[in-house]
Formats: C-alpha cells, sequence, structure tokens
C-alpha cells in the first residue's frame, strides 16, 4: 500500500460521517467522505470517524478554533486532552479556572517524569496520586523524599509566614524549621539577634519556639559559639556495652585553654616552656600556673617567673632536688579577653519571638526548673 501525504495549508479540519467505503480525503469536496477539508470558515462539525492512510502535514490544527498554533483547544475550561480512559476519571491534561491540570485516574496512580518511552522508561521523578513528590525513588515515604544529595542555591526557596506551624526551608540566610512548635524541633537557621546581629546555627528552642537551649551558633562572620545546659562526651563502657560512661564538661566563667605536661628539675631549677600554638593565643597576663612534685622528699614548688616566654621553677627554701614534677598553665584566650558571664536574656530570643510571651515562658521554665533543683537539695 502506498503512503499518501496531505499537505494543507490554511484550513480547518472537519470531521464528517462515515461513508460505506473508503474514500481520499477531499479539500473543499462534498460526501461522502471520511474527512472534509475546507478553506477559510469551517462549515458545521460532523460526527464520524476520519481515517489516513499517510502523513497529515499542516502549519496549523484547530480542534473547534480557528488555530494561531501549531495545536490549539478552545478558550474553555474542561479536559482537553485524555490520554487513557474514556469517561469518568481518566489520564491527561485540563484547564481549571487559572490553572493548568496534570491529573491520573485514582490517589493509588502515580505521575511519571523520565526518559526511553512509555513501555521502556526509565524514571527520575514521581509524583504520586496522594500527593508526594519522590526523587531519584519511586516510593516516596514524605511529601518530598529525595534519594541523594540536594543542592539548593537560591538565598530563599520557601518561608511560612505563619508563627504557629514555623515549617521554613530557606537559603543560608534563612531559616529550618521542624515540627511546628513542638521542643523536638531540632534545627534553626537564620538571623535570630533582634539587636540586628546576624546569628546562623544549628540549636534547639524551647517548647513556646521561642528561646534558644542549645546548639551551634555563627556570631560573627569569624567567631561561632556552642550552647547547652550541659555538655557530655559518651562512651561505649568497656566493662559492660550495655551501659554507656557520660561525663560533664568542666565549665568556667572566662573563655580558657589549659597546656599540661611533666618537667625535670636539675640541682633544684626547671624552665617551662610554653608550646607556640598556645602562646599564639592566650593572653600572658592571665596566665597562672599549677606545679606537682613528683618526689616524697620534696620541699615543695614553686615558680620564679611565669610568661608566655617561659616558666622558671625551682624548689623552695633553696631546695637542691632533681626530680621530676607535673605541671598545668591556664590562660585566658585572648581574643575573648572581654568574655561577658553575664548576658541580657534577649540574646537566645529568635527574631520573629514576641519579647512578652518570650519572658513569660521564660518565667514558667525558670520557676519549674527552681522548683526541681530545690527537691533535689538534702
Amino acid at each position: 500500500m502506498k503512503t499518501r501525504a496531505f499537505k494543507l495549508a490554511s484550513f480547518s479540519l472537519v470531521v464528517t460521517a462515515l461513508a460505506a467505503s473508503p474514500v481520499v480525503a477531499q479539500v473543499g469536496g462534498g460526501l461522502p467522505g471520511f474527512v472534509q477539508l475546507q478553506p477559510s470558515t469551517p462549515g458545521t462539525a460532523q460526527v464520524g470517524n476520519a481515517n489516513l492512510d499517510g502523513r497529515l502535514i499542516a502549519s496549523r490544527v484547530g480542534l473547534g478554533v480557528s488555530p494561531n498554533y501549531p495545536l490549539s483547544f478552545p478558550n474553555t475550561l474542561g479536559n482537553k486532552v485524555v490520554l487513557y480512559g474514556q469517561s469518568g476519571s481518566v489520564y491527561g491534561l485540563g484547564i481549571a479556572d487559572n490553572q493548568m491540570r496534570i491529573f491520573s485516574d485514582f490517589s493509588t496512580s502515580s505521575i511519571g517524569f523520565g526518559t526511553g518511552n512509555a513501555l521502556s522508561f526509565n524514571e527520575t521523578m514521581r509524583l504520586t496520586g496522594t500527593g508526594r513528590l519522590g526523587i531519584g525513588t519511586s516510593s516516596p515515604q514524605g511529601l518530598l523524599d529525595v534519594s541523594g544529595s540536594a543542592l539548593f542555591q537560591s538565598s530563599v526557596l520557601a518561608q511560612s509566614a505563619n508563627k504557629s506551624v514555623r515549617t521554613h526551608f530557606s537559603g543560608l540566610n534563612g531559616v529550618i524549621e521542624l515540627d511546628g512548635t513542638n521542643s523536638s524541633r531540632g534545627i534553626y537557621l537564620g538571623p535570630i539577634n533582634e539587636s540586628g546581629n546576624e546569628v546562623l546555627g544549628i540549636t534547639t528552642l524551647n517548647n513556646a519556639g521561642n528561646t534558644f537551649t542549645g546548639g551551634f551558633l555563627r556570631t560573627s562572620d569569624t567567631t561561632s559559639r556552642m550552647v547547652a545546659t550541659v555538655k557530655n562526651f559518651i562512651e561505649v563502657n568497656p566493662d559492660d556495652p550495655s551501659t554507656d560512661i557520660v561525663y560533664a564538661c568542666i565549665e568556667g566563667p572566662e573563655a580558657a585553654m589549659y597546656v599540661r605536661g611533666t618537667g625535670q628539675l636539675v640541682n633544684g631549677r626547671a624552665i617551662i616552656e610554653l608550646p607556640q600554638h598556645f602562646r599564639v593565643l592566650a593572653d600572658g597576663d592571665s596566665i597562672t600556673v599549677i606545679l606537682t612534685p613528683g618526689s616524697l622528699s620534696s620541699k615543695g614548688l614553686a615558680y620564679e617567673r611565669k610568661g608566655l616566654g617561659g616558666i622558671t621553677v625551682g624548689e623552695i627554701g633553696g631546695g637542691r632536688g632533681n626530680y621530676r614534677f607535673d605541671w598545668e598553665v591556664k590562660a585566658t584566650r585572648a581574643r575573648f579577653r572581654d568574655y561577658k558571664v553575664l548576658r541580657s536574656w534577649e540574646d537566645r530570643l529568635p527574631a520573629d519571638a514576641l519579647p512578652a510571651k518570650a519572658w513569660a515562658d521564660r518565667m514558667t521554665g525558670f520557676q519549674r526548673d527552681q522548683a526541681a533543683q530545690h527537691r533535689s537539695r538534702p
């Protein structure tokens, strides 16, 4: 059978009634015919089938409308293209009020995106009928399920104006918050200080969502701090793996650092040389020294002078012992000489907190903690 090509210029397509036997499609012709092509203004639409053995070549085709584009539909709402199914719930494309819609038949069906073809398909993304989007996975477990890494370069990806929900997700200068106003919300990234200081971090908030209870904060371009009610290290107990060993960090009212070691007295004298990594960061005026003799016959130890250039040690009372001793040197970090112990409670307020409500919540928690502390006293 030969393949016929039909080339149309500016014609509208009108389907006519089915004839008894196939005839060649006509341009401006009359019945009977499978396809009647009329120039200029289309005639009355007919009900029937159009069978074309060959290629239909046209610059523009309008379905019920005079076309201005390669394929045009009328300016009416409803289904435009049905790909599967003839009534009721179908697969296809349609137009609603101010919205284009892509739809499947039931909530158990999905819309897939990928490469290949319908029967040999390499899926890259799936939108389920229940509203879950899976990227790299065909069975998304949440509203958004990404199997692999994600890269966000926008400064603001999304932000909710509802402070009670607080499900934000933004870029580096934005916010990530979880679980509404519950205390289990574990991540907050964003400006938080109402005094205008930019503070970024990964922190936890109180139940009311208006005070930071702990976390890692960036307080300036070159400074960050870790905050917690108590800080620990945890190791599995080598003697009983069913338990953990939990040590709490020793805290103090300064940003301090230390070095320690063991020295050797020779004729009752020794010099402690501080390492370079300590000297370059320490405030020399804040140095304190602890000395412990390693001999029961020692008369005691003292320092004669101390500074970043070294510490001169001698045995008390003109002693001339020759024995080892332990030493420890502490100093404030020079960069944090003005470390503040007492700070305004407002330093821990998120940017969107209401100060009056935050204060009431703070006092409620404070009174509860004080009552618990009082009960724990002997």
